[in-house]
């Protein structure tokens, strides 16, 4: 049991050590929009240390996030052939996708920017990463969806579950309005505009 436990976060752990190392690489390696720098009145070396410092808070939480989900994956595991192991294995999984989520859109992001440094018009690497920092997510929370119903039906007393259309109505509508708030004060006159 205790096997388990170390290999699982070691090696995590480590994915997550490795993905943070990448990420600092890239704050010190990739070039630096330079009317980045110009608005903080620094040099391009105080800005990537800079980038760095603020950045490792954010690290940490990628570290929480990866021990956190290998914890989950441990549980699943040691639950055996219960009848609620299927659902923490999906659960395991979807938190696993959502803190894989955290570096990959980090990353890809800072690579792609970089490519698009001398570029002031929306580009297609701006493109490419706003959909890569939804799809990731949107993955993930259906499989969390997915297992909250499996760890739902597998509770001893069987509950039926409860409609709320309602409910689903209001999460709607207020979906909807906040797409149209969103759309409304949009700059399409500049894409790359602070208020998009």
């Amino acid at each position: 049991m205790t096997k388990i436990r170390a290999n699982s976060n070691t090696g995590t752990l480590s994915i997550c050590f490795v993905l943070a190392t990448v990420f600092i690489l890239e704050q010190l390696l990739l070039p630096v929009n330079p009317s980045s720098a110009g608005f903080y009145q620094t040099s391009v070396a105080n800005y990537r240390l800079l980038s760095i410092l603020i950045n490792l808070p954010i690290l940490i939480i990628w570290f929480v996030a990866f021990w956190g989900y290998s914890r989950l994956r441990v549980y699943a595991k040691l639950l055996g052939k219960a009848p609620e192991a299927r659902g923490y294995r999906l659960l395991s999984t979807g938190l696993a996708w959502l803190a894989w989520t955290l570096p990959l859109t980090a990353i890809v992001d800072r690579l792609l920017s970089s490519f698009d440094i001398h570029n002031s018009s929306q580009s297609i690497f701006t493109i490419i990463s706003n959909y890569f920092n939804l799809l990731m997510p949107f993955v993930a929370f259906i499989i969390i969806f997915i297992a909250a119903k499996v760890l739902f039906r597998s509770q001893k007393p069987k509950a039926r579950e409860a409609k709320y259309p309602v409910f689903i109505t209001v999460f709607l509508l207020l979906g909807a309005l906040y797409c149209y708030l969103i759309l409304k004060t949009a700059d399409l006159s500049s894409l790359s505009s602070t208020n998009n």
